[in-house]
């Protein structure tokens, strides 16, 4: 197994900030198909390809934390949708 391979692959795809796989993308989808997105064409081993996916859950589950955090901050202030206008808070009963 080449981990060298894989950390440079990695770095690669964290550079180009684009990275918008949820983590079921990446449990569904063939690795060499994602690569492909990136412009990388590589034979990968087994093994390899194992530990790119464990790296690539990481990127992914940043990728969702960062996602919901973006959507809460531009979305609900204070219980309220700004951009649908409706309020979530729960009334005082």
């Amino acid at each position: 197994m080449n981990g060298c391979k894989v950390r440079k692959i990695v770095e690669y795809v964290k550079s180009c900030e684009d990275f918008y796989y949820d983590r079921d993308d990446l449990l569904e989808a063939d690795i060499q198909d994602i690569l492909a997105g990136y412009g990388i064409c590589t034979v990968l081993t087994p093994d390899e390809a194992d530990l790119l996916l464990q790296e690539l859950l990481e990127l992914a589950e940043k990728f969702e934390i960062a996602e919901a955090a973006r959507w809460a901050s531009h979305h609900l202030i204070c219980g309220q949708d700004h951009h649908w206008g409706s309020d979530f808070r729960v009334p005082v009963i």
